[in-house]
This record gives structure tokens, sequence and C-alpha cells, in this order.
């Protein structure tokens, strides 16, 4: 008599995890065709690498060549199964069960900082969604081909989710399994972690947590990790090429998005900026818990390393090859995840009817950098009578200011905070466009002012 409540939790949490977990897969597939799929230039990389394991004397003295990928674990794998599978049938395969381990894993991240099922399964939407925006500084994690860094991401999304719930050892095995992937992916995760943890219990280090699970994530990963360092001593010490020509080559000529800050345009930083502002105010509204609060503190490590790492790019070789801004994707995908649960907490409330308004609005303007900061400042003046107006009007100053610029990059032969003559307004639809929304933002928000003076 008194177990039957408590079976019958069990039960319908059991039916709702399996739910879940087919509608999780169901995304994953679907996923695949909304993306599509092509054979480019990464996969022909990894053809290359898969050649080279059966033949060392192909592209052996290629100094452009990618990587190494003989010292690429999953390299071996693959060039096994190309003995059974065409390649392009191969990576298809592979890239098939990125997907739905992309769809998993932001799924898991999602559920455990915002708690809320319907947020978890908008956030998958919403990052296949935005997937053409650039958002993340360094490279994007939803790709139409297959990619080892890609397959990384969509694992370290597990990791990060078993670590804020403090399953430390299975969030290590993951990771060590995934450094054999791509060692710099997930070394970075493992870093941005144990700085985490020290910083959360530097009072008290409970080593015994950790220590353990760390111990067989390095065996996991040792055999990458040997083979890189050795293949890493052998060639600067064989090799000619000086710091100079790796930096031009690698750095300037085949990847400067990967290595230099500087590589990125304005526009881009400030369409990262602006969807940073609007995460973080989405996570100021949330309903507050430990998990969610540990995905800002790990968004402050992740930007703190990269600042610290900016002077030293250009003068030490592990830091060019550690390319730290590759960590700036977690921070677009956790700002991304309080977005959707912010959302997700409107669609659910049942206080102002306003607010289903706005929260389809933000769902279908999330792919729009400009759109989304237009719609939050008008959430940010519709929240104004509640509490911590200092903070909001700190947002909205922000907001106001991010959506000038926006309309200054686009219309570069206007100054800055200067309205063109109305002619010029509609020179083109797309200016006009652009305008309208101006005034209709400013119009809106003087006209309710005027209001909640009022009241």
């Amino acid at each position: 008599m008194f177990l039957k409540p408590f079976l019958n939790n069990m039960s319908r949490l059991r039916a709702m995890a399996e739910s879940d977990f087919l509608s999780v897969i169901l995304l994953g597939i679907i996923s695949v065709f909304y993306t599509g799929y092509v054979f480019i230039s990464n996969d022909l990389v990894f053809a290359n690498g898969i050649r080279q394991l059966k033949d060392p004397l192909f592209l052996a003295n290629d100094i452009t060549f990618d990587a190494h990928p003989r010292s690429i674990l999953f390299f071996r794998l693959l060039s096994c199964l190309s003995d059974i599978l065409p390649i392009n049938i191969l990576f298809f395969i592979f890239y098939f069960i990125k997907n739905i381990l992309l769809c998993g894993g932001i799924y898991k991240l999602a559920y455990c900082l915002t708690k809320n099922r319907t947020a978890a399964f908008i956030s998958i939407a919403a990052i296949f969604y935005t997937a053409n925006q650039k958002i993340p500084l360094s490279f994007d994690i939803v790709l139409n081909s297959f990619s080892f860094s890609s397959f990384a991401v969509a694992i370290c999304f597990f990791a990060i989710a078993f670590f804020i719930e403090k399953r430390h050892f299975l969030c290590f095995i993951i990771l060590g399994v995934g450094i054999n992937i791509h060692l710099i992916i997930c070394s970075q995760v493992l870093a941005v972690l144990l700085i985490y943890y020290c910083l959360m219990n530097w009072r008290e280090i409970r080593w015994k947590e950790i220590l353990p699970g760390l111990f067989i994530c390095l065996c996991l990963a040792s055999p990458e990790i040997i083979n890189v360092l050795s293949i890493a001593l052998q060639e600067f010490k064989e090799s000619s090429v000086s710091f100079k020509e790796y930096l031009e080559i690698f750095g300037y000529m085949r990847g400067p998005h990967h290595h230099f800050p500087e590589a990125w345009s304005f526009e881009k930083y400030l369409r990262f900026a602006a969807f940073s502002l609007a995460g973080i105010y989405a996570y100021l509204n949330l309903q507050k818990s430990r998990e969610s609060a540990s995905g800002i503190w790990m968004c402050l490590i992740i930007v703190c390393l990269c600042v610290a790492s900016i002077p030293f790019t250009h003068r030490f070789m592990p830091v060019l090859i550690y390319q730290p801004f590759r960590m700036t994707i977690w921070i677009y995908a956790i700002m991304l995840i309080f977005i959707c649960g912010f959302i997700a907490e409107t669609l659910q409330s049942k206080t102002d009817k306003k607010s289903y308004l706005w929260a389809f609005g933000a769902m279908a303007f999330i792919n729009s950098i400009f759109l989304l900061c237009v719609l939050f400042l008008l959430r940010v003046a519709h929240d104004w009578r509640l509490e911590r107006k200092k903070i909001k009007l700190a947002f909205l100053i922000l907001f106001a200011l991010l959506i000038l610029i926006f309309l200054t990059l686009k219309h570069p032969q206007y100054p800055l905070f200067i309205f063109p003559a109305l002619s010029a307004m509609l020179r083109t639809p797309y200016q006009a466009t652009d305008i309208y929304l101006l005034f209709l933002v400013v119009g809106m928000g003087v006209f309710g002012l005027f209001f909640k003076l009022r009241q």
C-alpha cells in the first residue's frame, strides 16, 4: 500500500525517459535530412589520412597536411572499416551516428541546466536552426559533413552534463575516450571542468572525488597523448621548419579562424556579444539552481582563458596549437540553452498571456541576432515594473546600443546615432525594414514607458 505511489512514480519516470530517448533518436534522424550531407573538404582530408596509414610514403613530406592523422587512433578504426565499406558510405554512417549523439548530448546538458524537458527539446531544434548563423567565434557545432571536431563536441555535451551532476567518474571516462577522437577539444573541456571544480571547492578540495576518474581518463587517453608527444618531439627536432614558418602556414594560411582572435570581424564579435547578452538576461530570469549557476561559471572560466591566451598566441607554439578560442562554442551552447529555457518557462507560465506572443517570437527570431536583440529589448521594457530595475535599465541600454551598432554596420554611410532622411530610408526594402523596426522599438518603448510611469 505504501509502496504503490512510489512504484507508480517510478513507472511514470521510466515511461518519460523511454519517450524522451525515442524522441531524441527521431530528432537525430530528422536532423540529417534538415542539414543534409555533403562529401567535401574535411572528408577528403580524412580520406588522405586513411590512405597515408596504408601507404606511409603518401604525403610524407608535405608539412601542410592536416594535423598528422597517423597520431589519431580514430583514423585507425576508419582505416580498418574502409576495407569493408566505401569511404563515402563509411563517413555518412559516422555522420549519422554523430547527429544522434549530438541531439542526445544537447538534450542531456539542456535538461541538466534548466530541469525542463520542453527547454531541452527546444534547445535541440534551436542549435540546428541557428547552424547557419556563424555565432561561435571559432567553429560551428552543426556541420553538414563528417568531422572529428563535431563528433568530439557531441560527446563532450554528455561529459559536461555528467560533471555538473557530480557523476565525475563517468565524465572522465567519456573524456578519456574523446581525447582519442579529438585531443584539443576534449582536453579543453577537461581543463575547464577541473578549474571549475577547484574554484567551487577551493577551501577543501576533495581529491578522492576526482583523482580516480582523472587517472582512468589519462589511462584511456594515453595512446593518443603518447603518440602526439612522440611525433611532436621527433618532428620539431628533425624538421627545418621554424616557428615563424609554422605560424604563417598553419596559422595565417591554413586556419586563421581557429588560431587568431583578430582574424574575426567586428560584426562577428558583435553578434557573439549580443547573443551572450540575451543568454545572460535569460539566465537571470530562470529559476535558479546550482546546475544553471555552474553553466555561468564555466562561461566565465572560458572567457578568462581566452583573454589570457591572446598575448601568447603569436609567441609560443603550444598556445598556437591549442587554439583556446575553440572553447567559445561552449559559451554559445550554454547561452542558447538558457534562452531556450526562458522561452520554455514563458510558454508554460499562465500569469501573462502576452508572454506567449513573446515566446513564439523568440523561437521564430532566434535565427536572427538583430531581431532577437529587438525582441529582448521589448521584453526588458515589458518587465520594467518588476524588481531589479537597475539591472534591467542596464540591459535596456545595452540592447539598444547593440541594435544601433547593428544598424550602423548595415548602413555605413550614416554616422552612428544619426537618422537619415526619409527618402534615404526607403532606398531599399532591406534598409526600410531595419528603420521600420527601429522606429517600432523606440515608439513602443516610449509608449509603454509613458503608461508605466502613470501607474
